[in-house]
């Protein structure tokens, strides 16, 4: 089943002070990566949760997309609402 506009449930979410450069921006997704910095123990974590999340909306049919510029990364979700 495909939805239409009418149908979709977006969600932003936006994280202010950090970019992620374009040439990492797919690779967040990839399971156990993180982004490199000069400091590794400054943002914590596996690196599992953005590869979950996105198994997660893909498996429930909808979309996730990432932009990243001027101190602001936004992550934009797309999940088909269904009526029963």
């Amino acid at each position: 089943m495909k939805a239409n506009v009418a149908n979709l449930f977006e969600m932003t979410i936006i994280f202010t002070g950090v970019d992620i450069p374009l040439a990492e921006q797919e690779r967040v997704f990839d399971n156990v990566y993180r982004i490199p910095t000069h400091n590794p123990w400054q943002y914590g974590g596996t690196g599992l949760g953005l590869a979950l999340v996105k198994k997660l909306v893909e498996r429930l049919g909808g979309t996730i997309r990432l932009t990243s510029e001027n101190k602001r990364t936004e992550f934009m979700v797309s999940l088909p609402i269904f009526c029963i």
